[in-house]
């Protein structure tokens, strides 16, 4: 599949929002910080969000780009099918 990677790029990018998380939990927990960390109030979560709605509406254009491409070259192929004359167009 040719869009595995872009899935395996989104899930890295979530693994790091996840993992920065984390460790902004684990420091808010340290007693020498009493409190000294910024409060986050949901923005990684915020984030991992808009960048996986960027990412679907990306990848839907290409699926719908795919997809009028496989029915111009199936209707390409029917044609040739029904007149073998015609000559492909690519």
């Amino acid at each position: 599949m040719e869009k595995a990677h872009l899935y395996e790029a989104l899930y890295l990018v979530n693994h790091g929002i996840d993992e920065a998380v984390r460790g902004v939990q684990r420091l808010k927990n340290l007693p020498t910080l009493h409190g000294g960390l910024p409060q986050v109030h949901g923005w990684p979560r915020t984030s991992s969000f808009r960048i996986n709605l960027q990412f679907m509406l990306e990848l839907r254009k290409l699926e719908e780009d795919d997809e009028s491409r496989f029915e111009e070259n199936t209707r390409l192929a029917l044609r040739r099918t029904a007149n073998p004359t015609t000559k492909s167009v690519n």
